[in-house]
């Protein structure tokens, strides 16, 4: 029977990769999001604009009927969003909508992982290595993605009631080579820009047992002439061993 994963943000520019990355190497795929993945086995569509709970709910709901008593090797949130700004612009229309775009996802993907996570399975959560210090000309963004940080943290933890031996690990990557990215900054050396399908076969490796992260690790994603390293760091994202 194919292996079992989630994916928050599965139409997005990097949860689109996995999903695809993914399913070509056999896997079962669930995709949540706003917009449909056509690739992926069954799509869970959210609506950013209702509430948390209901949302959460239904997603849960959604899942128990396609899952019935099967459990789910990994969930990964690649949901997110950024907007620039300090307080004089826009500050808490900017902070509602990047709380429910980067924070939301991270909690209904920790709901779906403490009821449908198999022993030892992998809960990958997206941070930001720009978060890690002072955000001032995008105070919301850091914000949102702190909360990240501090979720991954505390579910690490044994008291924090997922499945046994659950491995939680928190990603912070640099720059994706995404669309967006590159239209934003047209003349910047892409060479150093993490490829997205590249993060995809490092998450599918940890997944295969490839010198997986240790629980409650955070990752940095370093990216030299288009090759990518996970490196383990530090909560301050100093990296270890280096």
């Amino acid at each position: 029977m194919a292996r079992r994963l989630v994916i928050c943000g599965g139409a997005g520019c990097l949860g689109a990769y996995c999903v695809s990355h993914f399913k070509s190497n056999g896997f079962w795929v669930a995709s949540i999001d706003i917009n449909e993945n056509k690739e992926a086995d069954i799509n869970i569509l959210i609506d950013l604009e209702e509430c948390l709970m209901t949302t959460d709910r239904m997603v849960l709901e959604a899942l128990r009927i396609q899952l019935k008593n099967e459990k789910l090797v990994a969930v990964i949130c690649t949901a997110g969003g950024w907007i620039g700004g300090n307080v004089q612009e826009n500050f808490a229309q900017n902070c509602d909508k990047l709380l429910r775009q980067n924070v939301w996802s991270s909690i209904i993907c920790t709901s779906v992982a403490y009821k449908f996570l198999g022993n030892n399975g992998m809960l990958i959560l997206t941070g930001a290595k720009t978060a890690l210090r002072s955000t001032p000309k995008m105070i919301g963004y850091g914000m949102a993605k702190n909360a990240v940080h501090h979720l991954a943290k505390s579910l690490a933890e044994k008291d924090s009631g997922l499945p046994q031996g659950a491995r939680v690990v928190c990603v912070l990557p640099d720059i994706l080579n995404t669309a967006f990215n590159r239209r934003m900054m047209p003349e910047a050396d892409v060479t150093n820009w993490t490829p997205l399908l590249q993060v995809a076969e490092i998450y599918e490796s940890w997944i295969d047992g490839d010198d997986p992260p240790r629980n409650g690790q955070f990752v940095l994603l370093n990216t030299n002439n288009l090759v990518t390293k996970a490196i383990p760091a530090n909560e301050e994202g100093v990296p270890l061993n280096y």
